[in-house]
């Protein structure tokens, strides 16, 4: 036995859903950024909260690619 379990479904649901939440917030962000931008307003703000959004997605992009190591792949 190698140690590895199946995660549950409430598991990859989470992550799954969080990483998508995540993933539609950048797009947000990028968007109200572009508008900043050719305003000329408020470039600082806005890509401080992309930056720290991208920062959120490589963590749950990380957590996921933990479940696949640690975890039986489901078929």
């Amino acid at each position: 036995m190698t140690g590895r379990r199946k995660p549950s479904e409430e598991q990859l649901r989470n992550v799954e859903t969080r990483i998508d939440q995540i993933k539609r917030s950048i797009a947000e962000q990028k968007a109200l950024l572009a508008n900043l931008e050719a305003r000329g307003e408020g470039q600082s703000q806005a890509a401080l909260i992309l930056q720290a959004l991208e920062a959120d997605l490589a963590s749950a992009e990380a957590g996921w690619r933990w479940l696949e190591g640690h975890c039986v792949p489901i078929s």
